[in-house]
């Protein structure tokens, strides 16, 4: 009885060790979330254009598109936080964060990144979406640099990342 006793216990340490593994990688995986609301609230508080805004709506929005999609919300509103530094009002990032979604899916970037990406590029500096084959109409961008990105990256990517969550991969 001693060593089946014994053998018992060795295995219950084992399947405790794990179960202590799983909590704290579950652990870990809500803090992450909290951080990125954490970061969407903090930049609504601090974009003059954002004032009054509830991160409710991002949130809905994210994970309206993480329910056709492999993309994950958590990393889309982190995203979202990123894009509205960009001096975006709600509406724009709303328009544009599907968009963001598509271009990062297609091209295998994180969604922040790709975030960070596409607000510099409505901030003029298009070179990173260039270097990834996103052609942007020239004429239109010296006019309305929102219209010419997102057109682009409609052209390019649009659809992409439902298209992707439709697959048995996705």
């Amino acid at each position: 009885w001693g060593s089946k006793l014994t053998n018992v216990g060795a295995g219950m340490i084992g399947l405790g060790a794990v179960a202590l593994v799983g909590l704290g990688k579950a652990a870990q995986a809500s803090e992450e979330a909290n951080l990125s609301v954490v970061k969407l609230e903090n930049t609504l508080q601090n974009m003059p254009k954002l004032a009054g805004e509830s991160s409710q709506q991002f949130i809905d929005l994210a994970e309206s598109i993480q329910d056709v999609t492999a993309a994950d919300a958590d990393a889309i509103v982190e995203g979202q936080a990123l894009l509205a530094t960009f001096n975006l009002t709600a509406d724009e990032i709303k328009r544009v964060t599907p968009l963001v979604v598509d271009y990062a899916r297609k091209f295998g970037i994180d969604i922040p990144d790709a975030a960070v990406q596409v607000g510099k590029a409505l901030d003029g500096q298009v070179g990173a979406l260039k270097r990834n084959g996103v052609s942007i109409d020239e004429a239109l961008f010296a006019t309305d640099r929102y219209a010419a990105v997102t057109q682009a990256l409609r052209n390019q990517v649009g659809g992409f990342a439902e298209e992707e969550g439709a697959t048995f991969a996705g």
